[in-house]
């Protein structure tokens, strides 16, 4: 067909009806284009971390179930420390993020209830806490308080102490002790009722600071503290397990609302999946990291806690002061 078939057809042009017909051939690409959305998730661990592979397996689940979203994971501390991620989300600047609950509890006390020194026994009694009543009271609490969302939990382990020689065995052991805690409230109070000097301080500092001699000791589950090398400079753990730490997927709540409905069911689905999956690693881990390192040369150190139960116990009637009363921490420990 010439130049003047495709301008005259009838006395008409063609033109526009064909310019017509490429915009409707192209529109479905553009509307799916735009309607793919992209969404941060940060966390402070590295990218061999558990915890990491989690945030992925959230990721990958929306895609499968949804295939409109698509999840970026920042690993390391990338977008800043647990603070700033949470400061993030809350403003709706970071999308998602994992957070401790000792960190979180600055904005809303009840987000620390678990990391109460020696509340939990174990991890089967941790899961039943944060999956039950409690944990959804809890998890009302932080919306309301901050704005952001919690669609999943996850867990480095229970706390020990690494120091570069010393042991913490004993009550008498934390005498003046300069240890390395989060920005948390609770963890600082636990620490002071020990005897310690505690000495709040970014997770990313903590390696430096025990080097240098800033802190003489560090804590944290195993597995945190092996995922950044800790155990090259430390050479002993105490087996303190003073406290659980467990940690929120969260979501902000200015974000979760952009989302459509098939994707909130995607996003709820696929974290209820990555909770399961990454607890029973966490278990795995505790024990298996704990054995591999010994076998190393670090020393393990078995510690008597009911000593140190019993100095710990003022942090509880403190503590219940802020969340309105003794009644969330009597659930736990009757559960």
């Amino acid at each position: 067909m010439n130049t003047t078939a495709i301008r005259r057809r009838g006395g008409k042009s063609l033109l526009p009806a064909l310019f017509a017909v490429a915009l409707t051939a192209l529109a479905p690409l553009g509307q799916a284009a735009e309607s793919t959305k992209t969404l941060r998730f940060a966390h402070i661990f590295s990218a061999e971390h558990s915890l990491h592979k989690a945030a992925v397996m959230i990721g990958e689940g929306m895609k499968k179930r949804a295939g409109t979203v698509e999840l970026r994971v920042l690993p390391s501390a990338q977008l800043g420390n647990e603070r700033q991620i949470m400061e993030g989300l809350m403003v709706g600047t970071i999308d998602m993020g994992n957070v401790t609950g000792n960190v979180l509890q600055s904005w809303e006390a009840s987000a620390g209830l678990t990391a109460l020194p020696y509340i939990i026994r174990d991890f089967d009694h941790a899961f039943k806490v944060e999956d039950g009543s409690i944990g959804k009271d809890v998890e009302k609490r932080i919306l309301g308080k901050t704005g952001v969302r919690v669609i999943g939990y996850t867990t480095p382990g229970i706390r020990v102490i690494a120091t570069q020689s010393k042991p913490i065995a004993t009550l008498a052991d934390f005498k003046g002790l300069k240890i390395r805690v989060p920005e948390s409230p609770v963890m600082v109070a636990t620490m002071k009722a020990l005897g310690a000097n505690p000495t709040p301080t970014p997770w990313g500092e903590l390696y430096t600071a025990l080097q240098t001699r800033v802190v003489d000791a560090g804590e944290a589950p195993p597995a945190a503290l092996n995922d950044i090398k800790l155990f090259e400079i430390a050479k002993v753990m105490s087996l303190t397990n003073h406290v659980y730490t467990g940690q929120f997927m969260l979501i902000s709540e200015k974000v979760f609302q952009k989302l459509s409905e098939k994707e909130r069911a995607a996003l709820i689905e696929s974290g209820r999946e990555a909770t399961a999956w990454q607890r029973a690693s966490a278990v795995k881990e505790q024990t298996e990291i704990i054995a591999r390192l010994e076998k190393s040369g670090v020393k393990i150190v078995k510690v008597d806690t009911a000593p140190l139960r019993k100095a710990v116990a003022p942090v509880y009637q403190d503590y219940a002061k802020t969340i309105g009363g003794m009644a969330l921490i009597d659930a736990v420990i009757k559960m």
